[in-house]
This record gives C-alpha cells, structure tokens and sequence, in this order.
C-alpha cells in the first residue's frame, strides 16, 4: 500500500472500566453515547471533551485513512488520557485500558496502524515496568510522554532509568 503515514493520531477508548479506586472525589473519566457516533467523555459528571467514533472504531478510522489517502497511522493516547495527576495505581490502572484499546486495535489492522502506549510517569519505577512489557509487545513501537509530569520536567533525574532503557532499546517517544 502506499500513501501517507499519519504520526499525530489519538486513540479515546469506547469505554472506560468503572472507577475501582479508593479516592471518593476522581477525575476517572467515563463515556456517554450522544448520538451519531459521538459519546462525551465525563469527569465528575461534566463533559469534558466530546470524540468521534473513530476516537476508538478502527473500521471507522479506517474509513476515513483511506478517504485522505493515509496508509498508516501511528496510534497514541489523547494527551489527557496520560494522566499524571493520579495517583500511581490508578495511572497505572488507566495505562492499562488506554495500552489495551491501543493494541487492541492495532490487532484488528496489523497493516495499518502502529501503536505508541503511554507509562505512568509520575511513578517512574513504574513506568520502566510499563514500558518493558511494551517493548516485549510488538505492537507499540514507542510511548508518548508529556513534558511534565507533576511538574517535574521530563529531564529531571528521576526520569534517568526510563529514558536508560528506551535508548538501549531503540523505543522512541
């Protein structure tokens, strides 16, 4: 096939598990269908930000890839699916729906799409865990990072191990 490779295309899963965490008052977001394809995605019971279908549908997405003549895309997390201001367990936990959708996907057309997942950066221990078992994948050629997390710049040294381990892999973000 030849055609474009789009580098810049965000993933919203269809749903998200209902929040099994302990914080009474959590910014977890859930989807609410609203007719013609679109849902809203919900925090704390305010739309947030509404998504198209192909947000999530890969035949949908793909539909539309081959309406502009795009080969390839390169899934990733909407940027506020990273989630840095959870706490560890539930960053990880919301990594794990978000990565899940993202493979999921690229299962569903191993031709046409390519997957960046994302780590939970504010716990950066965690994070190299995450991204090893990304890297033995073989569906995610890289992550996506923010360029803080909490604050803490993506080159203070408490990243060192993360982005260690990326350069000796060859992963890219």
């Amino acid at each position: 096939m030849t055609g474009a490779v789009d580098i810049h295309a965000h993933v919203v899963p269809a749903d998200f598990p209902r929040y099994a965490g302990r914080h009474a008052d959590h910014a977890w977001p859930s989807m609410c269908p609203v007719g013609c394809g679109h849902r809203h995605i919900m925090i704390r019971g305010s739309v947030f930000r509404t998504v198209l279908e192909a947000s999530w549908d890969e035949a949908r997405r793909i539909a539309d890839m081959d309406s502009v003549g795009i080969a390839v895309q390169v899934l990733s997390p909407m940027p506020e699916m990273l989630s840095y201001w959870f706490d560890a367990n539930d960053a990880l936990a919301m990594a794990e729906v978000v990565n899940g959708t993202i493979a999921d996907m690229v299962d569903a057309q191993p031709g046409r799409f390519a997957g960046l997942g994302m780590v939970p950066l504010q716990a950066p221990e965690r994070a190299v865990e995450v991204l090893q078992a990304l890297m033995r994948d073989g569906r995610f050629q890289g992550i996506e990072i923010g360029t803080n997390a909490n604050g803490a710049a993506i080159g203070d040294a408490r990243f060192a191990s993360l982005f260690d381990l990326s350069s000796a892999s060859g992963i890219a973000f």
